[in-house]
Order: C-alpha cells, then structure tokens, then sequence
C-alpha cells in the first residue's frame, strides 16, 4: 500500500456521502500564514519545554516543531489584536476565529496551554490543536462555524513517503516516535 491508499488527500471529505456538499475543499494558504504568525507571537515557554522533555523531546525539537504556549486571557486578547492588524476580516477564514458583533474573536476562552500544529504532507499547517492543563477534553481542535478544521490527520515535521510507515493516535505520539525512530509516522 501507499500512504495515498490510507487516506484521502487532503482537504477531501472523507466521507461525502453524509456531507450536505460533495465538492472537494480547496487548501487556503491563509491558513498557514495566520497560524505560523499566531505561533511565532506566542512561541512555547520554557514550562513546556520542560514537560515535553521529560516526554522524550529534544529541546530543540520543541521549538523547531513550532509549538506555541498560550498562557492566558489576556495572552489571548493580545494575540488576537495582533492577528487582526495583521489580516483583518481574512480571519474569518480561519478555523478557530469568528466573526460576530464586537469584531473577529477566537471562538473561546479555553484555547489556553500547549498549542500543536497539524500539518499536510506538504508540511504547512493545516490545524491547530490545544492541550490543555485542565478540563475535558484536554485536547481541542481550533474550528469555528463558518470555518471548521479540515482535517485531524497529521503529519510531523520531515514526514517522508517510505515502504514502511507508523500509525499512531495523538499528534505528540507522531512527532515523538518520527524523531526518535526516524520511522515516518503518522
């Protein structure tokens, strides 16, 4: 089997036959640039670094696979003012924003902690996912009404086609056993 022959490509609906359109979705590059901005303004903090690393990750690989930390509300506000002056109304595009009447705004409040990045087989961020310290569920995927997350696959940083491959649950497990074993793993 191939990788292409275990998935759909990207952006494609999995599963057209329950969904009001069968048309295949067309990738957006807003996407990346929004969320490589949104994680360069709020680059992983040295408490998770310290975490992942008990975990198995490198220090350096926690910053090199762009993770981000998002600490608080007023984090939050902050990225979100910087994130409107950078694109406006494109927001709206974005899974995770919305647009109602004060403004574009995250859709919640309870987008606080480790911020992963889900990439395509091209390697551009195509979702966004929290790990939160607390609640349930302790991981949320960013997705909105009027924009909702295209995909949950992910493929880690580096991720090469190759006769043999790994499939895992969780986008941390990915990342870890790819570096680690240097076994692509999705």
């Amino acid at each position: 089997l191939e990788v292409a022959d275990l998935f759909c490509p990207s952006f494609e609906d999995p599963y057209p036959q329950q969904s009001a359109s069968s048309e295949k979705l067309e990738y957006n590059p807003i996407l990346s640039e929004v969320y490589e901005k949104l994680l360069e303004l709020a680059p992983i903090d040295d408490t998770k670094i310290k975490s992942l690393h008990e975990r198995g990750f490198t220090k350096a690989s926690c910053k090199s696979l762009n993770f981000g930390t998002i600490q608080s509300t007023q984090k939050l506000s902050s990225l979100r003012i910087k994130l409107v002056e950078l694109f406006g109304d494109k927001l709206k595009e974005v899974p995770g924003f919305i647009k109602d009447k004060t403004g574009i705004n995250f859709v919640g409040s309870d987008l606080k902690g480790l911020v992963i990045p889900l990439r395509d087989l091209k390697g551009r961020i195509v979702a966004l996912k929290t790990r939160r310290p607390h609640g349930d569920p302790k991981y949320l995927l960013w997705s909105s009404p009027a924009a909702k997350a295209f995909t949950t696959l992910h493929f880690p940083l580096g991720f090469k086609q190759h006769t043999l491959i790994r499939i895992t649950e969780g986008e941390l497990k990915a990342e870890l056993a790819q570096e680690k074993t240097k076994i692509p793993t999705i």
